[in-house]
């Protein structure tokens, strides 16, 4: 296990030493050689609309993520579904885990916050509903 933690400590330091010796070059070039030539304000637009290109794809991603949330949702009625009390959820939480159809990561139940524990619990609920929808 040592052997490993040497191994990636070793890489971190290597890593380091890299981004030590790229800036030690960038701080030691004249402002033409960093530019290798190009006009700094053709540079400025360039970045300035792969900026604005990337606002709009993190905007787009964003729009997909709460239009699937919404879509989840309409999925489960109002009706049938209500917040747990917390004990509930970790009580439902532990039933699911002790079953064999479900896989989820070791960790305690202690250490998760109230909202992972009430996240958690909605995500499989809406498994539950999915499963029962197809028959599984």
């Amino acid at each position: 296990m040592s052997g490993k933690r040497n191994e990636a400590k070793t890489y971190a330091e290597q890593l380091n030493a890299l981004w030590d010796a790229v800036l030690e070059d960038l701080n030691s070039m004249s402002e033409r050689d960093a530019l290798d030539g190009e006009d700094p304000a053709q540079i400025s637009v360039r970045s300035r609309k792969r900026l604005e290109r990337v606002v709009v794809e993190a905007g787009r991603r964003r729009m997909a993520a709460a239009k699937h949330t919404l879509n989840c949702l309409a999925r489960v009625s109002p009706s049938t579904y209500r917040v747990p009390s917390l004990p509930e959820a970790r009580e439902y939480i532990t039933k699911i885990i002790r079953n064999s159809r479900y896989t989820l990561a070791a960790r305690q139940l202690e250490e998760l916050s109230e909202e992972e524990i009430l996240r958690l619990y909605r995500q499989l609920q809406e498994l539950e509903a999915e499963n029962s929808k197809s028959g599984q």
